[in-house]
């Protein structure tokens, strides 16, 4: 993963979630921590979370309706999509971005 995050899969409840990162969540993930220094510890808390219950984490998404979101920190979400065994993590930016009203 770029921007010096380091995630590796997690065993949780008798199942090995695996993690995949989309091109977009890299280039988000490198833009947002280069901006943000201060947002990368949160970053990877909430991934580690995330990854270790991607059902239970999270609201669902209306667009579309398998995406999960989680807020990293106050109007910062992190998206995913859960796909057999893995968790793909699909983008990552400020809630504006994603919630325009």
């Amino acid at each position: 993963m770029t921007g010096g995050l380091s995630i590796q899969s997690r065993t949780t409840a008798e199942r090995k979630w695996k993690l995949k990162t989309t091109d977009k969540f890299n280039e988000d993930i490198a833009r947002l921590t280069k901006r943000n220094p201060d947002l990368e510890d949160a970053l990877r808390s909430k991934i580690a979370e995330v990854q270790r219950y991607p059902l239970r984490s999270g609201k669902r998404s209306k667009y579309p309706s398998e995406t999960r979101h989680l807020h990293v920190k106050s109007d910062w979400i992190i998206f995913w999509r859960v796909e057999g065994d893995t968790v793909v993590l699909l983008s990552c930016g400020r809630h504006d971005k994603y919630f325009r009203q």
